[in-house]
């Protein structure tokens, strides 16, 4: 079963991670046993700060948002810059959606951080009724308390069964994967709201296209397929946002989350593999002129850790992959080879993580690692030299979908 499906049932991202996430149940459990390395000890969860405080600008950095798929909302915190805890912002929880089944399960910030956007993939037959296309609800971001409201012309109509909604790194376009296509809209910078673009939707291979990535360059754009064909590569027009498809690579069928480092040199995908102890990361080299993708010496690696989510820190010398070892939830930390693009295990620094967690983040300072788990989100502190992890603790109570985290 996809990773997709596991997200539907709860999930966590960051600003800068691809579409996607991980599969995996758990028990809801939001402490964490010690690191497999023993750094960090496993001491109880920290205990979130008072959600209706507003703390200084120096203490704070920024807002997370997390969608829940039941109650069909979505929760928005503010970022300590110290400790990288959580605190709800007053209003939270937000209604994301009203009436239609699974409700929203995708969420990411506007390069700005002037907006937010929900995803809902509709893909239910509430009531007996006939699937509906998907939506796309935009909410403008309070600059001081974070709050969110929703903009004029909300939700967006997409097509059947949008997967998750990328930007490019200008703000200018909004990128939705559908079961079928993508849909394409010009985002307008003062109140957010999205138009469809001449000639979308576009062309994509009929299927699960679960994750999605856009070079940093703006230039290229990525999408994973679950299942056949592949990755294809769309060249993106700087001028209106339009895709034209420039080429497929054959990957393995379980593909997860795909993301681009920051460099625009590699590309970096998930494969959640048959079984548990399977699957890897693949990794790409972009050809810089064209965007094709050429797989590295190596790849994949993170072999049989059944890995479903990576994500890369800001400056592009660390990764973080969730995966099993055995029965266990883990993240682990790689280096990247900037030469290379090849990823190689900081030794011993594997953590374990609660049960049920699946998608993985780092904010944007890249001092704080976020994993999503199905009773909270769950927090490491990082070392910006050497990509360990440390301080591990459940830094907010919230049964989310998906994470964004946004330090502006």
């Amino acid at each position: 079963m996809s990773n997709r499906f596991g997200l539907i049932a709860c999930s966590l991202l960051l600003a800068l991670t691809a579409c996607g996430g991980g599969g995996g149940a758990g028990d809801g459990s939001s402490t964490a046993a010690p690191p497999v390395n023993g750094k960090g000890s496993g001491s109880s969860p920290v205990t979130p700060p008072p959600s209706n405080n507003i703390p200084s600008n120096k203490s704070m950095a920024g807002f997370a948002y997390v969608t829940h798929v039941s109650p069909m909302t979505v929760s928005a915190f503010r970022i300590n810059a110290t400790t990288g805890m959580l605190s709800e912002v007053a209003g939270s929880p937000f209604t994301a959606d009203r009436n239609v089944l699974p409700g929203p399960d995708y969420v990411t910030a506007h390069p700005s951080g002037k907006f937010v956007y929900v995803v809902n993939t509709r893909n239910s037959s509430a009531g007996g009724l006939p699937p509906v296309p998907g939506v796309v609800a935009a909410f403008a971001v309070d600059a001081i308390t974070g709050e969110l409201s929703e903009v004029a012309g909300s939700p967006f109509t997409a097509d059947f069964n949008p997967y998750c909604l990328k930007i490019d790194p200008s703000g200018r376009f909004a990128f939705v994967p559908n079961y079928r296509n993508v849909s394409v809209y010009a985002i307008n910078a003062t109140t957010g709201a999205l138009s469809e673009i001449a000639g979308s939707p576009f062309a994509a291979a009929e299927g699960w296209n679960l994750s999605m990535a856009i070079h940093p360059a703006g230039t290229f754009a990525y999408l994973a397929h679950y299942g056949s064909p592949g990755i294809t590569t769309y060249a993106i027009n700087a001028t209106t946002g339009a895709l034209t498809s420039i080429g497929v690579v054959a990957v393995a069928p379980y593909a997860g989350t795909i993301t681009v480092d920051p460099s625009g040199k590699f590309v970096y995908l998930t494969d959640s593999g048959a079984s548990r102890n399977s699957g890897g990361v693949l990794t790409y080299r972009v050809n810089a002129t064209t965007g094709a993708l050429s797989e590295v010496a190596g790849s994949p690696f993170a072999a049989g850790r059944n890995p479903d989510s990576i994500a890369v820190d800001p400056s592009g010398k660390f990764a973080y992959v969730t995966g099993y070892l055995g029965l266990d939830r883990v993240v682990a930390a790689y280096t990247i080879n900037a030469a290379t693009g090849a990823l190689s295990e900081i030794v011993g620094a594997l953590y374990y993580v609660p049960p049920g967690a699946r998608s993985v983040t780092i904010d944007d300072s890249g001092r704080f690692v976020y994993v999503i788990h199905s009773g909270g989100i769950f927090g490491f502190t990082v070392d910006v030299a050497t990509g360990r992890l440390s301080s591990p603790g459940n830094f907010a109570t919230s049964d989310g979908s998906y994470i964004t985290a946004n330090r502006r």
